[in-house]
C-alpha cells in the first residue's frame, strides 16, 4: 500500500439553472469500486495498524470532497428555488 491510489480526486461537474452534468460519474465511480479493494482485508494484524490508519484518512479525505461538492452543487441548484420561495413566504406573511 503505502501510496496514494486516489491520485488527483476531481470531480467535474457543471451547472446551468435548473441543471447539473456530472460528466465523470462513471469514471470516478469505477476508480473508487477499483481502489476500495485495496482495502478488503488488507489489515489483518496488528503491525499493519498504522497503515490502515492512514488508508482511513485518505478514505475520509475523498469522502469529504464528495461531500463538498455535493453541498455546493446542491446550494448552487436550489438558489434561485430559494429566492423565489422567499418572495412567496413574504406575500404569505402579508
Amino acid at each position: 500500500m503505502g501510496k496514494n491510489l486516489w491520485g488527483d480526486f476531481q470531480i467535474i461537474a457543471t451547472q446551468e439553472q435548473g441543471m447539473v452534468t456530472f460528466s465523470n460519474f462513471d469514471i470516478l465511480k469505477n476508480n473508487l469500486l477499483e481502489n476500495l479493494k485495496e482495502y478488503d482485508l488488507a489489515f489483518t494484524n496488528k503491525a499493519d495498524l498504522k497503515e490502515a490508519i492512514s488508508a482511513r484518512d485518505e478514505l475520509k479525505k475523498v469522502k469529504k470532497i464528495i461531500k463538498e461538492k455535493k453541498d455546493e452543487l446542491k446550494k448552487g441548484y436550489m438558489l434561485p428555488y430559494e429566492k423565489v420561495e422567499e418572495c412567496l413566504d413574504t406575500l404569505m406573511d402579508m
